[in-house]
């Protein structure tokens, strides 16, 4: 076996590794490039969206909210789960900041710029 035979090998040994151990869908924490893991703030939190592939001389894997792959040596697996965001509701006031009831058309607005003396 040449070295570029032995390279390959080691990184589909790491690769199917990883797999096993992180599959698609685990919660996990990275950084970029130019960031130093465990001493920087990471740089997101995201899930594995597809597993992980040797490329030339490392092995990397696909997160969600990240474009592109990252390298595993800069992700770490979270031991809990991701909170997910639950869309807020937002609350429709019928009244605007001087409270004068809030009026359709747009006349509200001018009622309130009347007020403050910038209306014509």
């Amino acid at each position: 076996m040449n070295p570029r035979e032995k390279k390959a090998a080691r990184l589909q040994r790491e690769a199917a590794a990883w797999n096993a151990k992180h599959p698609v869908g685990t919660p996990v924490r990275y950084w970029r490039g130019g960031t130093v893991p465990g001493v920087d703030a990471p740089t997101g939190e995201g899930r594995i969206t597809h597993p992980a592939q040797p490329m030339s001389d490392h092995v990397s894997v696909w997160i969600e909210g990240h474009v592109g792959s990252i390298t595993i040596r800069r992700v770490k697996a979270l031991s809990v789960p991701l909170r997910v965001a639950k869309p807020r509701r937002e609350r429709v006031s019928t009244r605007c900041g001087c409270g004068a009831p809030a009026m359709e058309g747009g006349v509200g607005v001018y009622f309130f710029a009347a007020r403050l003396g910038g209306a014509p």
